[in-house]
């Protein structure tokens, strides 16, 4: 029985299709060297050199020189930036401002309730505020802009496996 699936497993792994896979590749050299690779089919958003555009969707490398975002045709040598969107600074902030507008209407309904005014001087407003305060300080940091020079090196690298060849001679 062993044998039997292990000559299966054979004979799907020689007859199957091998795609290319082919990634964009963003190398952000310095003291601290990172790399941030985007695959066929990642959400990215991108500006082109002496456009203001900046071209949001979904990535498709075609060859080792361009790409295609959202049927857009991107050479690498016009590319000028890569805009990367971190989801938890800004799901922090939404969540921040919508906790802060609901105790800040929370209060003010206790407030007008028992207190006979909205806007007491007791400082009832202090948690709300401070909600907000935190959604508006964790805003800015979901938006990452890597503009590309000499320091940030983009190119794409093709990982297609290929079968060794043997030397003749």
């Amino acid at each position: 029985m062993r044998f039997l699936i292990l000559t299966f497993i054979f004979i799907l792994s020689v007859f199957s299709p091998v795609f290319s896979q082919k990634i964009l590749v963003l190398d952000l050299l310095g003291g601290r060297s990172k790399r941030i690779k985007y695959h066929s089919g990642d959400y990215i958003s991108v500006r082109v050199v002496n456009d203001k555009t900046i071209y949001k969707g979904y990535l498709e490398v075609i060859s080792d020189t361009a790409f295609y975002v959202n049927d857009n045709y991107i050479p690498l040598d016009s590319l000028s930036e890569i805009i990367k969107y971190n989801k938890a600074p800004k799901m922090i902030s939404l969540q921040a401002f919508l906790v802060g507008g609901i105790t800040g209407i929370i209060s003010g309904l206790n407030n007008g309730l028992t207190k006979g005014d909205v806007f007491p001087q007791d400082g009832s407003y202090v948690v709300p505020l401070s909600f907000i305060g935190l959604g508006a300080v964790f805003l800015p940091f979901y938006r990452k802009t890597y503009k590309i020079n000499e320091n940030r090196i983009i190119k794409i690298l093709d990982l297609t496996p290929i079968a060794p060849v043997e030397n003749e001679g």
